[in-house]
């Protein structure tokens, strides 16, 4: 008989973190190409449980795109041993996510990441950058998050 935990309750295996703030952009203006720096986090915040060893980042956007524009990101996630000296875990160049619809319209998703975090260092930050492809009236809002599993006990914490 399967194990209750791996029938109905997820969250038992890890716990979701936000990793950013909400990040505005507008196409040829404010926040537009502009990297966004999330929060530096530490991993030991989960105490006792341990560290994770596997982490899923979510750059979720919600745009309004006019017909044919698009939103790309591009991303570097990077650990540290001291919150300060960084290395790449993970990045990739821009790389389109949404397209505006026929007629323009919103357009909603994200970009996922998964990641093993199996020797990675204690501390971890999320960088991406929101580019419109519009010269105007475009808008982006985007925010990092993080499903963290991989727990030495479970269930995860919350």
């Amino acid at each position: 008989m399967a194990d209750v935990i791996t029938q109905h309750d997820i969250g038992g295996y890890g716990t979701l973190r936000t990793l950013s703030a909400i990040s505005s952009a507008v196409a040829g203006g404010a926040g537009n190409g502009a990297e966004v720096s999330g929060i530096v986090f530490d991993r030991l915040v989960f105490g006792v449980s341990g560290l994770p060893d596997s982490l899923v980042t979510g750059i979720v956007f919600a745009s309004t795109l006019s017909a044919g524009d698009t939103l790309g990101i591009a991303y570097e996630i990077q650990t540290s041993p001291d919150g300060s000296t960084w290395t790449p875990l993970a990045s990739a160049n821009s790389a389109v996510v949404a397209t505006g619809p026929t007629g323009g319209g919103a357009v909603s998703g994200q970009l996922n990441v998964p990641l093993d975090l199996t020797g990675s260092a204690r501390y971890l930050q999320v960088k991406y950058t929101p580019t419109l492809s519009a010269a105007s009236t475009d808008t982006a809002e985007t925010v990092a998050v993080g499903f963290f599993a991989g727990f030495p006990a479970l269930p995860a914490p919350l």
